[in-house]
């Protein structure tokens, strides 16, 4: 049996057993998938217990991700230059390798499912935490022409901006805010809570693509925001949430699962 789980505080509300029981399914493998929360102060505690468990490796969700990237012994290229871990592969020998899903989640979710055009767009990025530096390298990778990060607390964006060393990438305080950007990605912590950070109108435009990294049963409060201001598509996290789980499956597996019948199911290929 392979064991498997997500970490996090909270988790109760998290899809990810799911998921990883439909990718298992496409191959025939049998797992056992729990969801685990996991105290404040306790996470590296936690995750040796798993080790000495003989668990294969696990998912970490808000607010571990720093935690699970500092146990490592070792990281994908992906977690070491982004400085955060959402997958956990716990290997012979007491290794554990740190990978980072969610940026090629994220844009294979915008650019191969919602058909978005991320090169030689301008995006612009709401909220300087863990989330937006977990998906920065991969947004650049894309090659767009430029990529504006805005922190209620501007000292913020302005140190995560100074990790990459990009051109392109550029701290921006709202009266900095460019009109009408391609694409507005918010990845504040206030979308946790259903909550939408304050900035100005002037950032969505006819042709604006608005992009939520939380996920709900209904519109977010920031995509009815953009969608009344006449964003011309809306899209909440949940196709990333899907195509992260199921690139973290193939670091456990060296197997790729679709995600086709998953996003049919949650109806997301009728909202792309």
């Amino acid at each position: 049996m392979n064991r498997l789980g997500v970490l996090g505080h909270p988790v109760e509300h998290s899809r990810s057993p799911e998921l990883h029981f439909h990718f298992a399914g496409q191959f025939g493998l049998s797992i056992d998938y729990q969801k685990l929360e996991v105290l404040p102060g306790t996470f590296s505690e936690v995750a040796n217990r798993l080790i000495k468990d003989g668990w294969r490796g696990c998912n970490v969700t808000v607010p571990y991700k720093f935690d699970a990237h500092d146990i490592c012994t070792a990281r994908s290229e992906n977690a070491q230059a982004t400085g955060v871990v959402n997958t956990l592969s716990f290997e012979p020998g007491g290794v554990i390798t740190g990978h980072n899903t969610d940026g090629p989640g994220l844009i294979n979710d915008m650019v191969h499912h919602l058909d978005w055009r991320l090169r030689e767009a301008r995006i612009l990025v709401l909220g300087a935490g863990g989330a937006t530096q977990g998906i920065l390298g991969a947004l650049l990778e894309a090659k767009p022409s430029a990529v504006h990060v805005w922190n209620r607390t501007h000292e913020r964006a302005v140190v995560l901006s100074q990790r990459q060393t990009d051109d392109r990438l550029e701290a921006r305080s709202t009266s900095e805010l460019e009109a009408q950007y391609d694409i507005i990605i918010h990845a504040s912590a206030a979308g946790l809570s259903g909550q939408r950070v304050d900035v100005p109108p002037r950032v969505i435009g006819s042709l604006t693509c608005a992009y939520d990294l939380s996920y709900s049963q209904e519109k977010t409060p920031f995509l009815r925001w953009a969608s009344s201001l006449g964003a011309a598509a809306t899209a909440d996290g949940l196709g990333m949430l899907i195509e992260q789980a199921a690139l973290a499956f193939e670091v456990w597996f060296g197997q790729q699962p679709s995600t086709l019948a998953l996003r049919r199911a949650e109806g997301l290929e009728a909202r792309a």
